[in-house]
């Protein structure tokens, strides 16, 4: 696993903010201000870093990293995903994530990026935040992601405190997020948002102050934690 500070300034708490499969530090690039040092972990082929703090990519890996290391966070918040990251019902399709992972290339990316923003408008105006990271890189870390859910048995079903459902997400689709959301949040908030949520977290006020307050942020994109441990 890689990361990469975005703000270091020695602050009491650091905002670990734990990217998508594919993603890099660029995601961040445009986000505001926030009012403490952060990082950002991304690329998931193996759990080992120097940094205290490791986990992988969405709801799922929050889960199987916090029963990993016995973590209990003040609060959990999920966006565009669930705890079945590969599921018929509840999660991406398997044949979908079998296809994606056999056809990895960069054409099948840029068409893959352009589905997550939404469409060409979306895609164009966050290819600022988009990641470079190259083809073969990805497909090796999508086949581990894919490892690690094949034997998931010993992970932990969380109770997360909000669950933001992405109604407009061609990736993760919305019907999946509302029937595994249904009984495992306490809250459930649908927003109009694509897969990738970075434009409108930008742009929502609220949603990113909700963002940097909170403990675990996961979905299948992103996983923000806070902690004093870094």
């Amino acid at each position: 696993m890689k990361h990469c500070w975005i703000r270091r300034d020695n602050t009491e708490e650091v905002l670990a903010v734990f990217l998508g499969w594919g993603a890099d530090g660029r995601c961040l690039s445009q986000m505001p201000v926030a009012p403490c040092d952060v990082i950002a972990f991304y690329d998931y082929a193996d759990f080992h870093t120097e940094v205290d703090l490791s986990w992988s990519m969405g709801v799922f890996n929050a889960e199987y990293f916090l029963s990993a290391n016995g973590i209990t966070p003040r609060n959990l918040t999920a966006i565009a995903g669930t705890g079945r990251c590969i599921d018929d019902a509840e999660g991406l399709a398997v044949s979908v994530v079998d296809a994606t992972y056999n056809n990895v290339s960069a054409p099948s990316l840029r068409k893959f990026a352009m589905r997550m923003c939404g469409g060409r408008e979306g895609y164009v105006a966050s290819m600022p935040m988009l990641s470079e990271r190259d083809a073969e890189n990805q497909k090796n870390e999508l086949g581990a992601i894919m490892q690690r859910y094949a034997h998931r048995d010993n992970v932990a079903t969380l109770t997360w405190d909000k669950a933001y459902i992405t109604s407009s997400d061609l990736i993760f689709m919305p019907e999946n997020q509302r029937r595994y959301w249904q009984n495992r949040a306490k809250k459930i908030i649908e927003i109009d948002c694509p897969h990738f949520p970075f434009l409108v977290i930008r742009s929502c006020s609220k949603m990113y102050r909700t963002i940097s307050s909170c403990s675990f942020f996961g979905g299948s994109g992103i996983c923000i934690a806070r902690a004093s441990s870094l």
